[in-house]
């Protein structure tokens, strides 16, 4: 089985929903081409739709490579609204597990 590498996992939010959804490729450490996408769309609070979308990607043998957690807009596109507090939520998400955030408070 060829191994597959992931940087993260990518959220969206939507309706007061968190979607959650992993990329991969084959390439170690992941690159840009991305080679397919895992996750179960599922809607939900953002720790549960993380850890599908985690579990998911494992059980097909992604491995995350110094993985983070990316969010859809960035909080700079002001045509994807995200809860005030976004920036928190994921800080707190990657602490649990273990990851390092990529935004700044």
């Amino acid at each position: 089985m060829t191994a597959l590498y992931a940087s993260g996992i990518y959220l969206a939010f939507s309706e007061g929903n968190w979607i959650a959804e992993v990329q991969y490729s084959k390439e170690s450490p992941p690159e840009p081409c991305i080679e397919g996408t895992i996750g179960p769309r599922h809607y939900g609070i953002l720790a549960q739709s993380i850890d599908l979308a985690k579990t998911a990607a494992e059980s097909i043998g992604v491995v995350f490579y110094q993985p983070s957690i990316f969010v859809e807009g960035d909080g700079e596109d002001a045509s994807v609204a995200l809860p005030p507090d976004w920036r928190q939520l994921i800080a707190q998400q990657c602490k649990r597990l273990g990851w390092e955030s990529v935004y700044e408070d």
